[in-house]
């Protein structure tokens, strides 16, 4: 190893962090160099992207392993940005046969090359400190309900992606501690009725410290006004253009947005896994809620007119 830097400390400590983010898989070479670049040891699992129902890539199966050699407190460190997706294609979850308070079938049976209900509750308690979090996929709603809570419900996250695409009707109980911390949310739920989802909206008022709301823009005008008037602290209400047909109706829609409201943006639905990797890497946030501040700015400093609503 060698000991004598070479460069200033503050540049190779940059040069090695660009590396650990650019070649995680380079990673293990790095740490061979010197003792002071074990600080980059977790760049790899700061981000961490799992759809358990696929095959373990390489990451996930160095993620595994890590979990089983490393301390509790260096995930705990580690992971700021989760993604889980769950796609589930027969039976409800909660009317399979459980084992202890898991589904016994939340995951297809296979070898070890396919994730185990065990490996991934193991990772998810494992990151107890998340900041961003992505939930996708027609299984996702399950998590919400008993005896699947268990899964997500250590967690705390500030800014939260909740994409549902199924007939499941989620239930969400915004009292609960993991949706305390919460100052921005992505709640895209596809076809389901006014009702319930205006229940949702009203219920919202129950995260005191949400800030930050994206709906689909076909969610009718009467949820976006209960969002408008639940949250009392709201700063912006991004209603997306679902152009990729998730909501199972890509349809354009054109014109003001249903309500009339300065707080309100309008914008388009990029890919959601790409932007999510894309985004949750930078310190700032996500490039969705960047977008969405600038259009406000410029309204309220005249630069745009205040009925431009179009990011």
């Amino acid at each position: 190893m060698s000991t004598t830097p070479i460069f200033p400390p503050e540049l190779e400590r940059k040069l090695f962090e660009l590396t650990a983010v650019l070649h995680p898989e380079m990673v293990p070479v790095l740490l061979l160099v010197a003792h002071r670049v074990l600080l980059i040891e977790h760049i790899p699992f700061v981000t961490i992207h799992i759809e358990p129902q696929t095959p373990k890539t390489r990451k996930e199966r160095e993620l595994l392993r890590a979990i089983r050699l490393k301390p509790p407190s260096f995930f705990s460190s580690a992971v700021r940005n989760l993604s889980l997706a769950i796609f589930k294609t027969g039976p409800r979850l909660e009317e399979d046969t459980h084992v202890g308070s898991m589904p016994s079938r939340l995951l297809p049976p296979g070898d070890s090359t396919h994730w185990t209900r065990v490996e991934l509750n193991r990772v998810l308690h494992a990151c107890t400190r998340i900041v961003n979090l992505s939930l996708t996929g027609s299984g996702i709603a399950q998590l919400f309900d008993a005896p699947m809570l268990d899964l997500v419900s250590h967690l705390r996250p500030v800014r939260l992606e909740l994409h549902i695409f199924s007939a499941t009707r989620p239930t969400f109980n915004f009292t609960l501690p993991f949706w305390q911390c919460l100052t921005h949310l992505q709640l895209y739920i596809a076809n389901l009725s006014e009702t319930p989802l205006n229940s949702a909206a009203l219920a919202l008022q129950n995260i005191p410290g949400l800030t930050h709301v994206a709906l689909f823009r076909s969610t009718p005008a009467a949820v976006s006004s209960a969002v408008l008037l639940s949250c009392r602290n709201l700063q912006i209400l991004v209603l997306i253009q679902d152009v990729f047909g998730l909501e199972g109706n890509a349809t354009e829609q054109t014109g003001p947005p249903p309500v009339d409201d300065p707080r309100i943006v309008l914008d388009v639905l990029h890919n959601p896994a790409t932007d999510w990797n894309l985004e949750r890497e930078t310190v700032s946030g996500a490039a969705l809620w960047k977008r969405a501040e600038a259009l406000i700015a410029k309204r309220r400093n005249g630069d745009l007119p205040a009925d431009f609503y179009y990011v």
